[in-house]
This record gives structure tokens, sequence and C-alpha cells, in this order.
């Protein structure tokens, strides 16, 4: 068992101590769940926010990624293009 104090601010925020992060496996972006039960305890369980590394892939596409040097290429193609046509967005 974890048990440590955490202070009540005037903002009525609260720091979550680290031992108690990583024990729970919280980590910066996750949100907290507070759940108070009927004899008053409170339980705080988390709620992981998915990470834009992990959700690659999730969306389809209509081609393949050709890689990272072809798609400066084709920008970089695209704006030399309007910069000689003098476009503007």
């Amino acid at each position: 068992m974890t048990r440590v104090v955490a202070r009540i601010t005037g903002k009525g925020q609260v720091q979550v101590p680290r031992a108690v992060r990583q024990r729970m496996g919280a980590e910066i972006g996750d949100d907290l769940i507070f759940v108070v039960t009927d004899e008053g305890k409170v339980v705080v369980e988390v709620l992981k926010r998915a990470r834009l590394s992990e959700l690659g892939g999730s969306l389809p596409t209509g081609r393949p990624f050709p890689g990272i040097d072809e798609e400066e290429a084709v920008v970089r193609q695209r704006v030399a293009r309007r910069t000689v046509r003098g476009d503007r967005d």
C-alpha cells in the first residue's frame, strides 16, 4: 500500500505525488476519474489518453506513404511553383 499526503490549493487543485502517479501508471495527459463510494471513500482511476503515435495507420489511405524524402520533394516543387506564379495563401 502506498500512502502519501497532498494539500488542496486555494483553487481546489491537488498535485498528485510522483509515487502515486508511478504506482497507478498515470502519465502527463491522462485523465483521473474520482469515484466516491457510499462509505465516503474516494477511488481514483486512470483514464489513459491515446497517444498520437498509437493512432498511426488507424485511418484508411488511398495510397501508400512514399517516404519522407519523396513527400518533402513534392512540397518543395509546389512551393516553387507558387513562388514563380506569385500565388498567395
